[in-house]
């Protein structure tokens, strides 16, 4: 049972330091910006298109 429990409590420990998230660079968060900054811009200055739709079954 004591072995048990070192055991466990040892994974815990260590479990911690494994799902602590990396926080990313400034030079990799600002890459990520170029990279998605064309085609965002692209999809916001697309004109809206205005379509009439029947409002009856006919």
């Amino acid at each position: 049972m004591k072995k048990t429990l070192s055991v466990l409590l040892s994974l815990i420990a260590s479990s911690s330091a494994i799902a602590t998230p990396q926080r990313p660079s400034e030079a990799e968060i600002q890459g990520r910006n170029t990279y998605f900054i064309t085609p965002y811009k692209a999809i916001c200055n697309v004109d809206l298109q205005y379509q009439e739709t029947a409002n009856t079954a006919e």
